[in-house]
C-alpha cells in the first residue's frame, strides 16, 4: 500500500517556512512537513521570519498564522501585506485559532493561497501545503 510519501515528488529546493507564535503548533507543523520531506524553518514572530529571508530565497510556501501574539508587533496580515507591498511572491497558507467570519473572508480578500482554523486534520494541512507548492511551480 503506497503512502502519502510515495506519492509526493519534492524538488530538492523546495521548502516550507512556519510562522506562529506557539512553539508546540510549530514544532507540530514541522514534524508533520519533515515526516512528508520537506525543508522547514520555523519562526516565533514576523520580524524573525522577516530577518531570516530574502526575496531570492522566499520558501515555497509560508505557513502563516494570522494572530502573531508575544513580542510580535506585526500580525499575519500584516506580514501578508508587507510582503505583497514588497513584490515578494511567495504562497501563503493563513491559519488561526479564531473562529472569526470576518478573518476568513479576508483571508480570502488578500488572496491567501489557503486557509485553515486550528485545530485542523495533518492531512489537511499536509494536503494544502502540496496543493499550494504544486500550484506554484505549474505557473
Amino acid at each position: 500500500m503506497a503512502t502519502q510519501s510515495d506519492h509526493w515528488h519534492r524538488q530538492p529546493d523546495e521548502w516550507v517556512a512556519i510562522v506562529d507564535d506557539d512553539g508546540s503548533v510549530r514544532t507540530a507543523l514541522a514534524r508533520v512537513l519533515r515526516a512528508e520531506g520537506l525543508r522547514v524553518d520555523t519562526f516565533c514572530t514576523a520580524q524573525d521570519y522577516l530577518a531570516a529571508s530574502t526575496s531570492s530565497n522566499a520558501p515555497s510556501c509560508l505557513v502563516l498564522d494570522i494572530h502573531l501574539g508575544g513580542a510580535s508587533r506585526m500580525s499575519g496580515f500584516e506580514l501578508h501585506d508587507f510582503l505583497a507591498e514588497s513584490g515578494v511572491a511567495v504562497p501563503i497558507i493563513l491559519m488561526t485559532a479564531h473562529d472569526e467570519v470576518p478573518s476568513a473572508d479576508l483571508a480570502r480578500r488578500v488572496g491567501s493561497d489557503g486557509y485553515l482554523r486550528k485545530p485542523f486534520e495533518c492531512d489537511a494541512f499536509v494536503n494544502l501545503v502540496r496543493r499550494t507548492i504544486r500550484a506554484t511551480a505549474s505557473d
